[in-house]
């Protein structure tokens, strides 16, 4: 398993698609952290650089950023993994070795290395581009700690559900699709339309905004109570497992071609 995490890691940094999103990434992180500091006086919009409070500002960084990094996330993964498919990587490994499920929690382990890459390249420039604008002071690392923690797992779990797509279907758009849904809120027309289902065909209320991963992506800040924080926690844990599970077992009884 570890090498092939190891050869996932070397082809990934060989891939040109890899830097591009990374400098997308930071590029963006860098537009949100000036556009951050507009504001509107008299009638005039003005650019005013203050220190700020770091976990806060890490925190608009992430959910600002949440959408274009989500977008990133789908289409990198979804070319990451379509390539293999493409190549006949997976079709020579499963024919040589067929522990598939040592494969995919691989694949799985190789999608956390994306996310914590693309996460790491928006963070690193924003937080670059304040300290060298208007500063940044640290309040509690315990907040930011938590933060992060969280966010990470969130956004593991987000990019658990493109390769899942990717890996049953072998194909690369519907990732992306499924991926930029999500990431746009389209995909709230669909949530919309099951509440109502659930609250006046079964007269049942439910909610299913409230258990999916996207919503919370785009609300944990390093404010946010540990109530909310472990609602969190458990939507992102029990959805990475739960697409670890079902792809292993979708694996184990599909060819591989």
């Amino acid at each position: 398993m570890t090498k092939l995490v190891k050869m996932d890691l070397y082809r990934m940094v060989r891939t040109k698609s890899f830097y591009v999103v990374l400098i997308i990434s930071a590029v963006y992180a860098v537009v949100l952290s000036i556009l951050n500091s507009l504001n509107y006086e008299n009638f005039q919009i003005v650019l005013q650089f203050k220190s700020k409070e770091l976990g806060s500002f890490m925190s608009d960084c992430i959910t600002n950023g949440s959408m274009i990094n989500m977008m990133l996330i789908s289409i990198f993964v979804a070319i990451f993994i379509a390539a293999e498919y493409k190549n006949g990587f997976i079709k020579n490994y499963v024919g040589r070795f067929p522990n598939k499920v040592s494969f995919v929690i691989s694949k799985f382990i190789s999608v956390m290395f994306i996310v914590l890459f693309i996460m790491t390249a928006s963070l690193a420039f924003g937080i670059l581009t304040q300290v060298l604008s208007g500063g940044l002071y640290l309040v509690s690392f315990v907040s930011i700690a938590k933060l992060l923690f969280t966010q990470f797992l969130l956004h593991v779990a987000f990019a658990s559900l493109i390769y899942f797509v990717c890996m049953l279907t072998g194909s690369s758009a519907l990732g992306m699709v499924l991926g930029i849904l999500l990431s746009t809120g389209f995909i709230n027309i669909l949530y919309s339309g099951i509440n109502f289902l659930f609250e006046n065909v079964l007269h049942i209320k439910f909610a299913i905004n409230d258990y999916t991963v996207s919503k919370y992506i785009s609300e944990v800040v390093s404010s946010t109570t540990m109530d909310i924080i472990g609602r969190a926690l458990a939507v992102a844990v029990i959805a990475t497992i739960l697409f670890i599970c079902i792809t292993v077992l979708t694996t184990k009884n599909k060819d591989i071609k």
